[in-house]
């Protein structure tokens, strides 16, 4: 029984890292038909809202605090994936996107997402699927940064690689998550038959002649 216990375990371990695996296969292919459908719709960073922003002479944007804040209003379209191209004068941190679903539905941490840092230098943005009202973009979280935007896209066309992308996170997420469910899965099962043990065997049917 002992010699048994480590191909249960290898096996489920394999089970589980099968499943990740396919789990993350359909997951992509069912988005990239979805993606591909929507059109592209360019965004003017010079028509938005500005808030603790100055817009310079040459185009270029300056945060005027730590919550400087681009928003764009009466978008009223389905968005998935938003990519955004800039420079800054120094590291922006953390790159937020915000939006809301309907008129008058104010923003909030709910309805964030954070920019992935793409190989060609843009930040892309992966919304939950849905009809979306407003965005808000808020480039960086210091004060007296420089910001010059050269494309903010909605629902850019992206690579079909893009939806099986590689990432730091992925792997950690893939050499982790499948590891701990098949720990959570062998311990159940050796809870259960841990039970099944000590059950009480039933007597035989039938007395011996006495």
């Amino acid at each position: 029984m002992k010699r048994r216990k480590p191909k249960l375990q290898t096996r489920l371990l394999l089970l589980c890292y099968a499943v990740f695996l396919l789990a993350w296969g359909v997951g992509g292919a069912v988005h990239m038909p979805g993606d591909a459908r929507r059109q592209p719709q360019a965004l003017s960073p010079g028509e938005a809202e500005m808030h603790n922003l100055a817009l310079a002479q040459d185009g270029s944007f300056v945060t005027e605090g730590i919550d400087a804040q681009l928003v764009f209003s009466g978008i009223d379209a389905p968005v998935r994936t938003v990519r955004l191209r800039a420079a800054f004068a120094w590291d922006p941190g953390e790159m937020e996107l915000f939006y809301s679903r309907k008129e008058g539905q104010g923003f909030s941490v709910r309805q964030r997402v954070i920019g992935v840092p793409q190989n060609d230098g843009s930040w892309l943005y992966t919304l939950p699927a849905g009809q979306v009202h407003a965005l808000r973009l808020d480039p960086g979280t210091a004060g007296g940064n420089t910001v010059v935007i050269d494309e903010l896209v909605l629902n850019p066309r992206l690579p079909a690689h893009s939806y099986f992308g590689l990432s730091l996170r992925w792997l950690v997420t893939m050499a982790v998550v499948p590891a701990l469910a098949c720990c959570g899965f062998y311990t159940i099962i050796e809870l259960v038959l841990a039970l099944a043990a000590r059950r009480p065997k039933r007597a035989g049917a039938g007395g011996g002649a006495t």
